[in-house]
């Protein structure tokens, strides 16, 4: 019992963690996109 709890609070930290990550990279990725943009358009 203990031992299930601890597995699925993990899963929870990792999936809540990789979240994280995948936001930053989206946001990034983002970001590099609109540079060239921003540059053509000045």
């Amino acid at each position: 019992m203990r031992g299930s709890f601890i597995i699925t609070y993990s899963m929870m930290f990792i999936d809540r963690h990789l979240i994280a990550m995948y936001g930053i990279h989206w946001v990034f990725t983002i970001l590099c996109l609109q540079l060239p943009l921003a540059g053509r358009i000045m």
